[in-house]
């Protein structure tokens, strides 16, 4: 329903401080759960040292317990207490990365041929968000 970009999907994992540690791209046909799958067990090879993971309510149900069974982290889910908007702490930390992600002409809208090449896009952005806060900090 609230789905920005036609015909993809995108998953990230971050960290506290929004940048990426892990991006799966894939077409829009795929259901969440499954499409997160992946994006988790990259995240968690990449760094062993995760032990839990934030998520909204589409990715509850039988996710959560195969995320612990296959990556012995626990899925944890972030659900809205009421119909109002508030901001929701850890899920506000990937929907912010999301909006940074917009800020770039080339991700604002599908315009690759393959979810490759979108992936690396992103990919793109991510390094540019951390060298520009790395120059921030260091002048």
């Amino acid at each position: 329903m609230g789905k920005k970009i036609k015909g993809i999907k995108r998953h990230i994992v971050t960290d506290m401080n929004g940048l990426m540690l892990s991006i799966n791209v894939h077409s829009a046909g795929i259901q969440d759960r499954d499409g997160a799958k992946s994006t988790l067990l990259q995240a968690k090879k990449d760094y062993p040292s995760l032990q839990r993971f934030f998520a909204d309510g589409a990715y509850a149900g039988k996710l959560q317990i195969w995320c612990f069974l296959k990556t012995s982290a626990l899925l944890s889910i972030i659900k809205r207490k009421s119909k109002q908007f508030k901001i929701l702490p850890m899920r506000w930390v990937v929907e912010r990365t999301f909006g940074w992600m917009n800020y770039y002409r080339r991700l604002s809208k599908h315009y690759e041929h393959t979810c490759r090449s979108a992936k690396s896009q992103i990919e793109i952005a991510a390094i540019r968000l951390m060298v520009n806060r790395l120059t921030k900090i260091m002048i």
